[in-house]
């Protein structure tokens, strides 16, 4: 977890915590650099899941362990077209795994 900004952002930590506890576990992911993805209670079996995705992205296909990833939101331009916001609230969007080699 050592300096865990990219070119457009730190990346992002999904967590699941007890409401109640969410704000400070928020706090201590904000406090590291990272970008906190609260996705509710008793959801550690998705977190794991995601884990499981690292691990075979980083280690297994050998891509290294600066891989992160990232939720992004996609907003609408007014025009029919739309546009990536990685600073917008990230409940609604894409997830995106990407390294410094293949942004």
């Amino acid at each position: 977890m050592e300096d865990p900004t990219f070119a457009d952002g730190p990346a992002d930590l999904f967590f699941s915590a007890p409401e109640a506890d969410s704000s400070l576990t928020e706090a201590v992911i904000q406090a590291v650099g990272l970008r906190p993805i609260y996705v509710g209670e008793d959801q550690e079996a998705l977190i794991d899941a995601l884990f499981l995705v690292w691990i075979a992205l980083a280690i297994e296909q050998g891509r290294g362990r600066r891989l992160a990833m990232r939720f992004w939101r996609v907003e609408a331009t007014g025009r029919g077209g739309s546009r990536f916001n990685s600073a917008a609230p990230a409940h609604l969007g894409l997830l995106r795994a990407f390294d410094d080699s293949v942004c």
